[in-house]
């Protein structure tokens, strides 16, 4: 479609909530093309999405109400976000909203004095937690792409090299956040003869624990003075074989570890090293990412995650373009959502399915060498990142400060 057809389209009932909606109206400053039509990876089929910013009521400014955070219309594939809510998601890079803010000229919709303002004020916005925001959002569709695939066919050493990566990813990211403090944290892949030691000495632990509390309950049942020592008789017995029962799960689940050295690949990763200087909450951060990554390659086999091959091929997609997308942003600090030339090619030969099998259950061997190759790009891009630590908040406070006096006469 072209924009003169879009904008027609908006205009249309579908699209009476944009006029009619309470909080929207003549409060909204922004509305832009979202979704493939902002890439430019769209098919003609594809649908139009439409994001867009709306400005907070008075009562949300001055009053008690609660701010309306966003207008979701899913027949039409609209959100509009309140200004307060969306300027929260940009100071914190947020992939789905930052590109709002490097749309091409033509892709914006409709655009306020005020929504010029944002768009101006795009670059105080970003800061090293696109590090995280784009890295981790990667890392997701990574995950989403090879839980697919695996999903077709169990294969545990690649799972294994898989979760070691999304975990090694996770780790640099926490690395380059924290580079005024020191660590010496690595993540790596234990071999058979050690899986082996780390599996006896869980059960030799086990085992002592077992006895502990075997010891304590028949202390206590000992020290009851309130039982026939018929009945202590019969409740040691009873307790002692629970006892029994117990030690011979944990021996058989340690004899089946050794049994299946390698299925067990969430166990098979270990992470060493020290924190020096590190905030607790940051630190528990990234040993709860490293859980949920272990947890997600765990249950891969435990769900239906079989892709039809046209979003296998939009996943794979996603992903080269999330990494592309976070490059620029460390390299040059620009937010590149709209992709032509060469990028544009090597996008929409990836959603058309050029790097699926014919069957469209694998993905060619080429695009994990493309794939490589754009994250090698982005890892370069994150260890020179020219990003600030923060975003300019005093800069941002006063356009909110500007934007909200001059629309309520303050």
């Amino acid at each position: 479609m072209t924009k003169q057809e879009i904008d027609k389209l908006l205009t249309s009932d579908d699209y009476n909530f944009l006029r009619e909606n309470r909080h929207l109206g003549d409060n909204i400053i922004l509305l832009a093309l979202g979704g493939s039509r902002a890439y430019g990876t769209n098919l003609p089929t594809s649908d139009i999405d439409v994001r867009g910013i709306a400005i907070n009521p008075s009562k949300q400014i001055f009053g008690l109400e609660g701010d309306f955070e966003q207008v979701v219309e899913t027949n039409t594939d609209t959100t509009i976000y309140s200004l307060n809510k969306m300027v929260r998601l940009l100071t914190n890079c947020n992939p789905n909203t930052v590109e709002i803010l490097g749309c091409r000229p033509e892709d914006y919709l409709y655009v306020t004095p005020y929504g010029q303002m944002i768009l101006d004020n795009a670059k105080n916005f970003l800061s090293i937690k696109a590090i995280d925001t784009f890295g981790g959002y990667a890392r997701a569709q990574y995950n989403r792409l090879e839980h697919a695939l695996l999903g077709n066919g169990n294969n545990d050493e690649k799972k294994l090299d898989m979760m070691l990566h999304s975990m090694q990813c996770a780790l640099d990211a926490f690395n380059i956040k924290h580079q005024q403090s020191k660590s010496n944290l690595e993540l790596r892949i234990l071999s058979n003869e050690e899986y082996k030691e780390v599996a006896k000495e869980k059960y030799e632990q086990e085992r002592e624990s077992l006895g502990l509390k075997l010891a304590d309950a028949i202390e206590q049942v000992v020290r009851n003075n309130n039982m026939s020592a018929q009945d202590k008789s019969s409740k040691i017995q009873s307790i002692t074989d629970l006892y029994r029962n117990s030690l011979d799960r944990a021996e058989e689940k340690y004899l089946d570890k050794l049994d299946n050295i390698g299925n067990d690949v969430g166990e098979m990763i270990v992470i060493s090293g020290d924190f020096d200087d590190y905030p607790v909450g940051d630190a528990q951060a990234l040993l709860r990412e490293l859980h949920q990554i272990k947890s997600e390659y765990g249950n891969i086999n435990k769900r239906n995650t079989k892709k039809d091959e046209i979003h296998m091929a939009k996943h794979m997609m996603h992903l080269l373009r999330l990494y592309k997308m976070g490059t620029k942003l460390n390299t040059d600090m620009k937010i590149h959502t709209y992709w032509d030339g060469k990028d544009h090619d090597m996008l929409m030969k990836v959603r058309l399915g050029e790097y699926m099998t014919g069957d469209g259950m694998r993905v060619r061997p080429e695009f994990y060498e493309l794939l490589k190759e754009v994250q090698d790009e982005y890892d370069y891009s994150v260890k020179h990142t020219i990003l600030p630590n923060e975003p300019n908040y005093d800069a941002i406070n006063t356009m909110l400060q500007t934007i909200y006096m001059d629309k309520y006469r303050v």
